[in-house]
């Protein structure tokens, strides 16, 4: 591969990665975004379900507790964030009340939910399926003046992993226009800037060793290839004023030796 072959194979793998980590970076801030959103909500619908399933746990009416998830998980806010799954923990790990009621009394041995037992504040966690979106579960405290147990939802990300991949194609055309357009210009300037002088300076090299003197490369410019045209030039130019002495040179030593000879 010749010197303009791999200049624009360097330049052009340097755009693609240049372009293409831009392109990753901001599909994960849109994926960032998109979670934190979904917690957001997660965190709000939480915290309004705590308070009541605190002070119904105080007072033991367990058909409140779990008439409310069932109310939630029915709810038209839980169809919109789609929650999978609403469950409450007591004190000692027990679900307490359950979106499938054939849950009731199980211990989950998650360590998930041990370490959302012990924790002051909200905590979370992603879960990856294979073939599937991912769920996110979400846990907060239940607490008035004691705490009581720890509220769980799981949210399925299907809206938000379409959505993803939507913006992900998005950013991926938009990445492959601009680096086609960076390229394009990239390759332009070192055209001008680099290829052209350094094909000019190669024809003219070609022209010398063939005794053609005359050629010139007829840069001009503060670049280190202009300087080195010029200097290229300069020595063309003392090459010809040397031919053209040359004869003048050779008389002088044919005179002298026809001098030296008749003495």
């Amino acid at each position: 591969m010749g010197l303009r072959g791999k200049l624009l194979l360097s330049l052009l793998l340097v755009v693609a990665a240049v372009f293409g980590t831009a392109g990753w970076l901001t599909i994960l801030q849109i994926e960032n975004q998109l979670v934190t959103n979904v917690r957001s909500k997660a965190q709000a619908l939480l915290s309004s379900m705590a308070q009541p399933c605190a002070i119904a746990m105080a007072n033991g009416e367990f058909e409140v507790v779990d008439g409310y998830i069932g109310q939630v998980i029915a709810s038209r806010w839980a169809k919109e964030l789609d929650v999978q799954q609403l469950m409450l923990l007591d004190h000692k790990g027990r679900i307490y009340a359950h979106s499938d009621p054939t849950r009731f009394g199980h211990r989950p041995a998650d360590p998930f939910y041990q370490n959302a037992m012990r924790a002051a504040g909200m905590t979370l966690r992603k879960v990856h399926r294979p073939l599937q979106a991912p769920l996110l579960e979400a846990a907060i405290p239940v607490a008035s003046g004691l705490r009581w147990g720890t509220l769980v939802a799981r949210f399925s990300l299907d809206k938000e992993s379409e959505l993803l991949r939507q913006a992900s194609w998005r950013v991926l055309l938009w990445a492959l226009g601009l680096a086609a357009a960076a390229g394009l210009l990239l390759t332009m300037v070192l055209y001008v800037s680099v290829l052209s002088p350094v094909r000019r300076l190669t024809e003219v090299t070609k022209a010398f060793s063939r005794g053609k003197f005359e050629k010139r490369v007829g840069l001009h410019g503060r670049d280190e290839l202009s300087k080195l045209g010029e200097h290229f030039d300069g020595m063309a130019d003392q090459l010809v004023e040397l031919k053209k002495k040359l004869p003048e040179a050779e008389e002088q030593l044919d005179e002298s030796a026809d001098k030296g000879a008749s003495t």
